[in-house]
């Protein structure tokens, strides 16, 4: 009688409908998912891998420099966010090249990039559509859109405090008052400080709204690109509500370095000889502020300074 019992539920459970096994989320998963390249052959950018933050950085013949940006990016700290690394750069004219910056990709990761974004131009295009073509370039989802020069050094947390008060106040730029700049060949040193001028300039490590630079025009324009960034900005969002964070209270600027000698467009000799207006001399000791192994290879740059081609092309095609 027992064993026709036990034989009539094993029948009875054939019939039955199976419970459905609950799917439980793989953090390793979700992790490895995060770091899935989601950009196609063409540099299109297909929306979905959390990202907030954007770093862009344009590249023209950054071949002996673009290695400074990377270093002070590995080192950023309290970094809580999905972030990303976008860079453009024509590679006909002395550039850095993918390969070498696809060599700093694991350590990146390490501390929250969740990709990188390269473009390599055929044809040189002017600074101001260069911005604009990195914003198309991030993320969809990206909040915030960070101004990084090709041949400057980031505070480690440089990113954290962009990442601060875009979320904590309505704002559309966030300009830090202050910041150093280095000339590589005299390794001399000055300070900007736009609170003495009136607080009308920009000043270096900027972050604006991602939205807001993807929605600037394709003006053409090669110089003078930093104060054009704020005022098409300005046009774009409304001269009444655009809204300015001139960051006092940071002192990320002693940390960070904006180099002259290896770049392009500016020529700013003359403001390490005669230190006036919105420079004065710096009072801060880089060599307490900037890593060792930092200065050691801007030091060894100086002899690539009179090799680098300066200047623009003519015509922006």
């Amino acid at each position: 009688m027992r064993k026709l019992i036990k034989w009539f539920f094993k029948i009875l459970r054939w019939f039955l409908p199976k419970p459905v096994k609950k799917s439980v989320p793989s953090t390793a998963g979700a992790f490895i998912a995060g770091f899935i390249r989601t950009e196609n052959s063409a540099g299109a950018v297909i929306k979905g891998v959390g990202v907030e933050l954007s770093v862009a950085i344009p590249m023209f013949r950054a071949k002996y420099i673009g290695w400074l940006p990377l270093e002070g990016l590995i080192r950023q700290q309290n970094i809580n966010f999905k972030w990303e690394l976008v860079i453009a750069e024509e590679v006909s004219e002395e550039p850095f090249r993918e390969k070498n910056i696809r060599a700093y990709e694991s350590r990146l990761k390490d501390i929250g990039c969740v990709r990188i974004v390269y473009k390599g131009l055929k044809k040189w295009i002017p600074l101001s559509d260069k911005w604009v073509l990195l914003a198309n370039m991030c993320d969809k989802d990206s909040k915030i859109f960070v101004i990084h020069a090709a041949d400057n050094y980031s505070a480690p947390l440089r990113l954290a405090r962009h990442y601060e008060i875009f979320m904590n106040n309505e704002v559309h730029l966030h300009i830090p008052v202050k910041a150093i700049y280095y000339d590589i060949l005299t390794r001399k040193t000055i300070l900007r400080d736009i609170t003495r001028a009136g607080r009308k300039d920009d000043c270096a490590a900027r972050a604006m709204l991602a939205d807001v630079v993807r929605r600037l025009p394709k003006v053409g324009k090669k110089s003078g690109v930093d104060g054009w960034l704020r005022k098409a900005a300005r046009n774009v969002v409304g001269q009444d509500t655009f809204k300015i964070f001139y960051d006092e209270e940071s002192d990320n600027w002693k940390y960070g370095l904006n180099t002259h000698g290896l770049n392009n467009i500016m020529s700013r000799r003359q403001i390490f000889k005669v230190v006036e207006g919105k420079f004065k001399v710096c009072p801060i000791d880089i060599n307490k502020t900037i890593p060792e192994d930092i200065l050691e290879e801007l030091n060894r740059c100086r002899k690539l300074v009179e090799k680098h081609k300066r200047g623009l092309p003519i015509l922006a095609l």
